[in-house]
């Protein structure tokens, strides 16, 4: 498992740091000669449970021909409306492909509480930083609650990095 130049393979006891609004690759490699399914699940509430909507969906990789290339890459972005400045649970869960069949029936997609038949589930510490938001008066008024005046387009939450540079509007 890493993202950019974190590589867990390595180090399982570092934390992984994510910065809402920000764009990331979750890379998994398997070893092993099986097609694969893998899927991955940030609890971003903090609630430290997984559900298996796309709130919380990372993303979800099926290889279906082979031959099995072991690698997956899920492609994400951290919500800005994730619990900020806590750890929270990372959920990877890799099984053989929905293309194999046991008992004469084809595996099922993983979800975040699958019995897995082939594979495993792993959970990770994530620590998400909040956004650093930017005034920009882009809407025309002073409001400070107007998310079109900041970048990204969001009302700044209480726990947030901000900027106000010198602008024609400065917030009210």
């Amino acid at each position: 498992v890493n993202f950019g130049a974190f590589d867990r393979s390595t180090n399982c006891h570092q934390l992984i740091q994510l910065a809402a609004g920000n764009t990331n690759t979750l890379n998994l490699s398997v070893l092993g000669p099986n097609l694969l399914q893998a899927k991955a699940w940030i609890a971003y509430n903090s609630s430290g449970t997984f559900s298996n909507d796309a709130t919380e969906t990372l993303g979800y990789v099926v290889e279906s021909a082979g031959p099995t290339t072991g690698r997956a890459a899920i492609t994400f972005t951290v919500p800005n409306t994730a619990t900020f400045r806590r750890t929270v649970r990372l959920r990877i869960a890799v099984d053989a492909s929905t293309t194999y069949m046991l008992n004469g029936s084809y595996l099922q997609t993983v979800t975040p509480t699958a019995q897995l038949i082939y594979g495993q589930a792993e959970d990770y510490p994530v620590y998400i930083t909040p956004p650093t938001v930017t005034w920009t008066g882009s809407a025309g008024t002073s409001s400070w609650s107007t998310a079109g005046n900041w970048s990204p387009a969001m009302v700044p939450p209480t726990d947030c990095d901000i900027v106000i540079p010198d602008a024609s509007i400065d917030p009210v």
